[in-house]
């Protein structure tokens, strides 16, 4: 681990500046952390609001923490709910269904990402655009 890397991060300190434009939310931003590019490894705040993604086709693993708000979790097994304090896990290939009805803070982990440094230029961009409109 470099030693530029900081011990703690609070939820704050890193601007959320990436938007998903992949799921169908009201909002999402978030940011990264964290990452190993060899690894395809990412650690990053994410803060969402009404909506959904639909994983199953996506190449890499993700573990959501929830910290904050609530969130229907849909599989081929069933519905869930995840609450603060649980731990979301996508698999490759699986189907999952995030979805939420009220703001919701989670603290993400993924691995295996094939190209880190385009997937986040793009999603920055979507974020710069999305502010644009906004003002």
């Amino acid at each position: 681990m470099s030693d530029q890397v900081p011990v703690i991060v609070r939820w704050n300190d890193v601007p959320l500046d990436m938007t998903s434009i992949i799921g169908k939310f009201k909002r999402s931003e978030f940011n990264a952390f964290y990452t190993e590019r060899e690894q395809g490894f990412v650690l990053g705040h994410w803060v969402l609001e009404e909506g959904y993604e639909d994983y199953g086709t996506f190449p890499e693993t993700y573990a959501f923490y929830l910290i904050e708000g609530q969130a229907t979790v849909q599989t081929d097994e069933g519905e869930y709910i995840a609450q603060p304090g649980d731990t979301v896990l996508v698999i490759p290939g699986r189907y999952l269904r995030f979805q939420v009805k009220e703001p919701v803070k989670v603290l993400y982990i993924t691995s295996g990402a094939q190209n880190i440094e385009q997937a986040q230029a793009i999603r920055r961009q979507a974020a710069q655009h999305s502010n644009m409109e906004e003002t």
